[in-house]
């Protein structure tokens, strides 16, 4: 259904309270490794992971690694040590470029190199790539737990890298902008420049796919991030610049609000006025989703438009695109709960056309499928501004879905097919990590990131999660089971339906 949002005045707010987590760092000295070609044995045990089979370390839902031509497949991106093992990723943030190279970054899930660092792993193909020796596999930093990749107007890579940084007092985080122009497949030609470092809550940030990272049409990164009143800096803050990005000097920080955004998802207009979506808590503590548009001199935080658009459950996940004509669009997983009008756990597409810092000018419609599907979405649109989400099902595999004429109006006509099931797994690979309880399985699809190339093919870095469940072994007396033991970062790459 067609269903206008009704919006409401943002009240007062104060800061809510958020688990700050502590998060463990190490020493300097990332190293570049090459890709593994078999399992290793790593803190006293052996971690069997299923992306050694025909020795490509690809397989599972959607033709394995050489599938589709090389064009096409689903492939495996660990972490790589330098001896040839490997450690489990997550958190994987996918960009192609104008040529139809991909790029991902992803980060270390448990474990460390061999220096007992915590690099990110900068992976990318320039053509084949459903052919796993066409990656190149480079890390970079030293103590990253999240990174998110853009792409400047050339195609040259962008990464920002958050993690923990030294302090005896608190659980301090650090920014870190790292740019590359030529030879990225060598650690030596990245520039990484501290911008920020924020005591920043981490809350259940290892659960989404951030998106708070974002490059203008005119090649001007920027990102979003918050603080506390124990670094006397408290509320959310965009950090932009306009040239010479390596000198965290021509960086402007802006004051958003006082108090800490959720889930912040960052685009531009074609022009380069930014443009958020986040979770806004009221004076009541009630989260609601909402909007925020500049348009003149955006360093300045007076000329920011904010808007709450409806309310939503701490479960719901968003992201935020804007089209060539500078309007926004919304994907949106309503979660476990929801509030008028939403329904929970649907997945809904959100528009405006005009008037998008107003009460009446967004608009919403359900894509339609089941119950269940559209956890941790991601939106992207093809260059005729179409819509495309990669989304969790309801089934733990992995889900595509698209609308291709009157998206935004009620005969739009929503279609969507499974690019990688849970069973296509568990199918295909019978040694699993770390067997020790009866039941085994993979939760598919966890935190997708949706790029698109040229011709609009969907190219979809996401978490396959394994967990045991049911009873296991212990000195000859069964108990319950059910625990999650890895993660690995995978990417999958399909022909647009």
């Amino acid at each position: 259904m067609n269903t206008p949002i009704n919006l409401r005045k943002a009240k007062a707010v104060f800061l809510i309270l958020l688990l700050l987590q502590v998060w463990s760092f190490a020493a300097p000295g990332a190293a570049r490794a090459a890709e593994p070609a078999a399992p290793a044995s790593q803190n006293g045990y052996t971690t069997y992971l299923p992306f050694v089979v025909n020795g490509l370390g690809g397989g599972g839902g959607g033709g394995g690694g050489s599938g589709g031509g090389a064009g096409t497949g689903s492939l495996w991106l660990p972490f790589a040590l330098q001896k040839g093992g490997i450690v489990p990723s997550y958190g994987a943030s996918a960009a192609v470029d104008g040529g139809g190279g991909i790029h991902v970054v992803y980060s270390i899930f448990t474990g460390s190199d061999e220096q007992g660092n915590k690099p990110a792993t900068y992976a990318r193909c320039m053509t084949q790539c459903g052919e796993k020796a066409n990656w190149t596999f480079t890390h970079l930093g030293d103590a990253v737990q999240d990174a998110r990749i853009a792409l400047t107007p050339n195609g040259t890579p962008r990464i920002i890298l958050f993690g923990p940084v030294a302090d005896p007092n608190w659980p301090r985080m650090r920014y870190q902008y790292a740019a590359c122009d030529s030879g990225c497949t060598s650690s030596a030609n990245w520039t990484i420049t501290t911008l920020a470092t924020p005591i920043e809550p981490t809350g259940t940030r290892e659960y989404n796919n951030n998106h708070f990272f974002a490059i203008d049409k005119q090649g001007h990164p920027a990102f979003v991030y918050t603080d506390t009143t124990q670094n006397n800096h408290p509320g959310t803050f965009y950090m932009s610049c306009l040239a010479n990005c390596t000198d965290a000097g021509q960086w402007v920080e802006t004051a958003l609000h006082s108090t800490l955004f959720d889930k912040v998802s960052l685009g531009f207009s074609p022009t380069g006025q930014p443009r958020l979506a986040f979770g806004f808590f009221d004076a009541n503590s009630d989260l609601y989703l909402s909007f925020i548009l500049c348009d003149t001199n955006c360093t300045s935080g007076a000329n920011l438009t904010e808007t709450t658009l409806v309310q939503i459950h701490g479960s719901a996940k968003y992201n935020l695109a804007v089209d060539s004509n500078g309007r926004p669009r919304m994907g949106v997983y309503t979660g476990s709960y929801a509030y008028t009008p939403f329904t929970s756990q649907k997945l809904l597409y959100l528009w405006c056309d005009s008037a998008c810092g107003t009460a009446g000018g967004w608009f919403f419609t359900d894509t339609g499928l089941a119950s269940g599907y559209g956890d941790g979405v991601d939106l992207a649109l093809d260059g005729q501004n179409r819509p495309r989400m990669s989304f969790e099902t309801s089934g733990q595999g992995l889900g595509y879905a698209w609308c291709n004429s009157d998206c935004q109006s009620d005969a739009a006509v929503w279609q969507s097919q499974e690019v990688g099931s849970q069973a296509a797994l568990a199918n295909n690979y019978d040694v699993l990590p770390i067997r020790r309880c009866t039941i085994s399985t993979w939760f598919n699809g966890q935190r997708s990131s949706l790029a698109l190339d040229s011709a609009g093919n969907p190219r979809i870095a996401y978490d396959a999660q394994h967990w045991w469940y049911g009873t296991e072994d212990i000195g000859g007396v069964p108990r319950a089971c059910n625990y999650q033991d890895v993660t690995v970062t995978r990417i999958s790459l399909i022909n647009q339906p």
